[in-house]
């Protein structure tokens, strides 16, 4: 599908102070690998096989993928999942060369699942259908995360005579009083969107299920979001 014909929603917040793993990883493959896959994606409703092979290639299936104490080798930590970015539901993972982590399965739990919380900004936000968007992060300076000052990267060098390059985005400040790291440019009175993770359809799920989950595995009841309004940028 055209970029152009995604409808452009408000930007997403993850909350680091609950994932700071995640967070770092997102950072990572939007601001500083290389080439970066930036911080706008695009959600096309892929269906499961096409998530499949985006996972594939990122790394996290087939399972018992590198995160797992039953891979071979084993991870030495039990309790982890696999990570990606972009998410499988974005045409972004097209383009190969994903990120991906290990991150703890308690930020991937019910109460704080990255998949439910896409999946309900997916339905809250862009009605079920696809839509562009950029990822935030709330509270960058998170304990826990391994590169917990999550900001965009410096601009890159430049040759002498060249004209300098203007780094966009920064750390803001919302009306709220939670400060919010992004690589666009965020005006006052700019709205971003933070949702509270949609619950498992199956309550017996396991974390493994969960593991990467951004799919139909969850509930699709929209759920209340807390609207965060950009009030000052700090620097």
């Amino acid at each position: 599908m055209d970029e152009k014909l995604y409808k452009r929603v408000p930007g997403l917040i993850f909350n680091c102070d609950d994932v700071p793993e995640i967070c770092t990883n997102m950072c990572w493959g939007a601001y500083c690998t290389e080439p970066t896959f930036g911080a706008t994606l695009y959600y096309d409703k892929p269906d499961e096989p096409t998530k499949a092979r985006r996972r594939t290639g990122a790394g996290c299936l087939p399972r018992p993928n590198r995160c797992s104490v039953g891979h071979n080798p084993p991870y030495p930590i039990s309790d982890y999942n696999c990570d990606e970015y972009p998410f499988a539901s974005t045409s972004d993972a097209d383009n190969g060369g994903q990120v991906n982590r290990c991150v703890p399965k308690g930020q991937n739990s019910v109460s704080a699942a990255q998949g439910g919380i896409i999946n309900g900004y997916y339905q809250n936000s862009c009605g079920g259908n696809p839509c562009s968007f950029i990822i935030t992060f709330g509270n960058p300076g998170a304990a826990g995360g391994q590169n917990p000052d999550v900001r965009p990267p410096p601009p890159p060098s430049r040759k002498r005579g060249e004209p300098p390059v203007k780094r966009t985005g920064g750390l803001y400040e919302t009306e709220s009083g939670m400060q919010i790291s992004s690589r666009d440019d965020l005006e006052p009175g700019t709205i971003l969107m933070r949702v509270p993770p949609l619950a498992p359809r199956n309550s017996t799920l396991t974390d493994r299920d969960l593991d990467e989950g951004d799919g139909d595995e969850w509930d699709n009841d929209p759920v209340d979001p807390v609207v965060e309004v950009i009030k000052r940028k700090v620097r």
